[in-house]
């Protein structure tokens, strides 16, 4: 401030996830920055809500996340075994992100799954996977980002369980390349994929819904 400089923040964490510090950090950036940029409407509705009087509409811009049609595109004979498709989830390996869902929907489904990530929860995940050997669970690490759009062409089909999310990278990557997309319905997800069906299902985070939905999609 003593340079004049201006000072931006940006909202990444969701509001349905955040912390009590977490809140307090969205305030102080009300507070004391210039600009504050968040990613959706929808977004910008939640901050507002959990902020009240402290919220500063004068100060927030949305400004959403993009990809690169040049590299994330769809490609001839997308996928790689039409008799158990391939479905994959790009995220980090937490607790909010859910991968828990799809692992035990995977045991009941035809389907094979990979995981693109690290976190917390890989040998949480790794054994639950493997309470069932005939169920194939593929966990493909921090995959570069100029790898991406190979790893999901290898896939049939795109999920994503997550129960909070601010602007899902990984959601645009998968229907830039010509996946079909299965998400959670959380605030947000509707901004991106839709609700008439054109480019993907939303889903209520049950074992049940999510496996009506890859069933529709297998």
């Amino acid at each position: 401030r003593k340079r004049r400089i201006p000072l931006i923040a940006v909202e990444h964490t969701p509001n349905e996830v955040k912390s009590r510090t977490e809140w307090a950090g969205s305030f102080a950036a009300m507070r004391s920055a210039d600009r504050v940029v968040v990613l959706t409407n929808v977004y910008a509705g939640l901050l507002q809500a959990g902020l009240g009087r402290w919220y500063s509409p004068a100060k927030v811009r949305i400004i959403p996340n993009g990809v690169d049609a040049a590299m994330f595109r769809p490609v001839k004979g997308i996928g790689n075994n039409k008799q158990q498709p391939w479905a994959g989830m790009a995220a980090r390996l937490a607790h909010t992100k859910r991968h828990d869902i799809l692992v035990d929907v995977a045991h009941d489904t035809d389907i094979r799954l990979k995981f693109a990530g690290v976190g917390e929860c890989l040998e949480a995940l790794k054994k639950r996977a493997g309470q069932d050997e005939e169920t194939g669970v593929e966990f493909s690490g921090l995959v570069p980002a100029a790898e991406m759009p190979n790893w999901l062409r290898g896939l049939d089909m795109y999920l994503h369980a997550s129960e909070g999310e601010t602007f899902s990278m990984s959601i645009l990557q998968a229907m830039a390349t010509g996946l079909p997309v299965i998400a959670s319905d959380i605030s947000g997800m509707d901004e991106i994929i839709g609700r008439d069906g054109r480019c993907g299902l939303l889903v209520p985070n049950t074992k049940d819904a999510w496996r009506a939905a890859i069933a529709r999609v297998a």
